[in-house]
């Protein structure tokens, strides 16, 4: 009878293999824990950062024993802030927004959100909860000089808005952004946006109640665009600018 089970080579150890997949939450290849609540493959970064702040995950979950084991891993709100980058894009009414924590092993974690004032507020979140210096500095490089560094309670006014537009016209705001706006610090402490939810696309001034009334009927519609100015700026438009 043959043994069909291959022999270790003398002198070299069988290894034990471990299966590997994309983590559901940030997409990198070390996935390896199967979690109900994300309903597929998670890090033990991701697992230990979720742990009782997501439904599905509570006590009966063997990775999480909060009364036994505490982590060693601050919460984002409490990760030194490295740096704050802002891209304003005023002619089509949208912005990027990207915030970068120092983590504890040196690396950095980054959120970066497509933002559109016209329309439908938070329109993107990604997420990288485990980068290096030299990758954000690639990343900036080859989105353009467009990128300038700002305080983060800029970046936090402008996610507000955005995230007040989403609610108001139902948008459905990303899920990574709900997961993980811990590193834009706490949202919930940050003013909403005072005026009209949408702005002069002009000279960022307020619109009358019509206009927003009608920006927010057609805000899901992906057929209609917007470009509406104040009763200022239409009595002075110009077709150059």
């Amino acid at each position: 009878m043959y043994d069909s089970w291959p022999r270790p080579v003398e002198g070299r150890p069988r290894k034990r293999r471990t299966y590997k997949g994309r983590d559901k939450v940030t997409g990198r290849a070390d996935g390896k824990r199967t979690c109900p609540a994300f309903e597929g493959l998670i890090s033990a970064t991701t697992c230990r950062d979720s742990r009782g702040r997501v439904n599905g995950c509570d006590a009966r979950c063997p990775y999480y024993a909060p009364l036994v084991l505490a982590s060693d891993t601050p919460a984002a709100s409490r990760l030194p802030l490295h740096k704050c980058y802002l891209r304003r894009l005023p002619r089509s009414g949208s912005a990027t927004v990207l915030v970068a924590r120092a983590n504890p092993d040196a690396t950095l974690r980054v959120v970066l959100l497509l933002l559109d004032f016209w329309k439908v507020g938070i329109q993107e979140c990604f997420v990288d909860a485990s980068t290096t210096e030299d990758a954000l500095a690639k990343l900036l490089r080859k989105e353009g000089p467009e990128f300038e560094e700002v305080e983060l309670s800029e970046c936090q006014a402008l996610v507000k808005w955005a995230e007040t537009i989403s609610r108001e016209v139902g948008h459905e705001i990303p899920w990574e952004y709900t997961h993980w706006n811990a590193i834009l610090d706490d949202m919930g402490q940050v003013a909403p946006p005072t005026g009209s939810l949408y702005k002069c696309a002009r000279c960022s001034d307020e619109l009358p109640d019509k206009a927003v009334d009608l920006m927010k009927r057609y805000a899901l519609d992906a057929q209609v665009q917007f470009y509406l100015v104040c009763r200022k700026c239409g009595g002075e438009f110009d077709d150059d600018w």
